[in-house]
Formats: structure tokens, C-alpha cells, sequence
């Protein structure tokens, strides 16, 4: 009941309930990250409503949190509901068009890291290719609307490292997910981040990612 009336609050909008959530976005997050993966899926519904409304409305004040606040939303990309499913990715999508992708850029690595199931990896990487392209959310796909990862930043060197060895994995969708993340990355924010990666990479490793990655381009 209790995010079922924040997020009703916040839908109504005005200045004076934005300015109250953004003051208290701390403790807004905790509350989501304690309770996003309940296993009650009305919780987990009401949860991911609020943080639909929350995001866009609190502006940048949920900066600090989006490494905590990310991560348990790829699960529930793949949960059992399709209603949770896409209320989960619809608060990917308000954090994707809220901030900017450098800012997004080390929640990507820790939920890449936390991911599990080769879905929730998937998730997170057909997230990533938007956000680190510049195209926010996704909700407009091909449209450039924000601006990409900056060029030369450890964080992205870090992505292009975490993900060039998903090129190779067992499951066929984690591979495309990784070479179309890899294509995306050198074609709009940092092709020398990815054309290095592939330097220091063994000979035949190094073709056979490039080969995968020339299907994305």
C-alpha cells in the first residue's frame, strides 16, 4: 500500500511532492532495493510502479543510488509475470532517458556482475547497447537523444573487457546480445576502447569476435 500511494503521489506530480522525493531519495531507494525482489508479485508490481514515477521525478537526486537501484531490476526482466516484466522494463527505461550514460555506465557493470541467468545478462547488455549509444531508455530506438559514453573512460574500458568474452558464450542470444554491445560501442562511442581490447586479444580469439561483431555493424 505504501508504493502504491507513492507512486500515485508522484503521478499526480507538482513541484512541492518532487522536491520532497528527491530529498528523500535515499531512503526511497533502500525501501526499493529491500523490496524490488519480493516474491510476492504485487509487491514486486507495486515496487517497480513507484520506481517508474520516482525516477523522472526526482531528477538527478537518485544519481548515487543507481548502482544499488539496477542491478535487482534485470531478474525481473525474466520474471514469471508479464506485467512485472514490463514494469521492470519501463523503470530501466526512466533511468536509461534520466541520466546520463557515463552515470549509468558502472550500474551496467555491477549488474552485469550480479546478473545469473543467461537472460538477466542478456537483459542487461540489450540495455546497455541503448544507454552507451546514446539512446537512452529505448524507447525511441535509432533515435540519438542523449549522448553516448564518454570516449576513454576506464568505466567503458572495463565494459568492453567484461563483455568481449560473452562473444564466445554457449548461449546463442548472450553472444548476439555481446557482439551487438560491442558493434554499438565502437561505432558511436569508443571504437579505439574495442579496437584495443582486440589487439590485446589472442589471434584467433580476436578474429573470431571481430567476425561476430561485423554481423552488428
Amino acid at each position: 500500500a505504501a508504493f502504491d500511494a507513492l507512486a500515485a503521489a508522484l503521478r499526480a506530480g507538482g513541484r512541492r511532492c518532487a522536491s520532497e522525493a528527491s530529498s528523500r531519495a535515499r531512503e526511497m531507494a533502500d525501501a526499493f532495493v529491500t523490496h524490488v525482489g519480493d516474491p510476492h508479485h504485487r509487491v514486486a508490481h507495486a515496487v517497480l510502479e513507484a520506481m517508474v514515477e520516482a525516477v523522472p521525478a526526482t531528477g538527478l537526486a537518485l544519481e548515487p543510488e543507481l548502482e544499488r537501484l539496477c542491478p535487482p531490476l534485470f531478474p525481473r526482466l525474466v520474471d514469471a509475470k508479464e506485467s512485472v516484466r514490463g514494469l521492470a522494463s519501463a523503470a530501466l527505461a526512466a533511468v536509461g532517458d534520466a541520466f546520463p550514460a557515463d552515470a549509468i555506465l558502472p550500474s551496467l557493470l555491477a549488474s552485469l556482475e550480479q546478473a545469473k541467468a543467461p537472460r538477466a545478462k542478456t537483459g542487461v547488455l540489450e540495455f546497455a547497447l541503448y544507454v552507451l549509444s546514446g539512446q537512452g531508455g529505448g524507447t525511441r530506438p535509432g533515435a540519438a537523444t542523449l549522448s553516448p559514453a564518454s570516449a576513454g573512460s576506464p568505466s567503458l574500458k572495463k565494459w568492453v573487457a567484461r563483455v568481449a568474452p560473452l562473444v564466445s558464450d554457449r548461449h546463442a542470444p548472450l553472444r548476439a546480445a555481446a557482439a551487438a554491445g560491442l558493434a554499438a560501442v565502437h561505432a558511436r562511442a569508443d571504437p579505439v576502447a574495442v579496437l584495443k581490447h582486440l589487439a590485446a586479444m589472442p589471434l584467433s580469439e580476436a578474429a573470431a569476435t571481430c567476425r561476430a561483431v561485423a554481423q552488428h555493424a
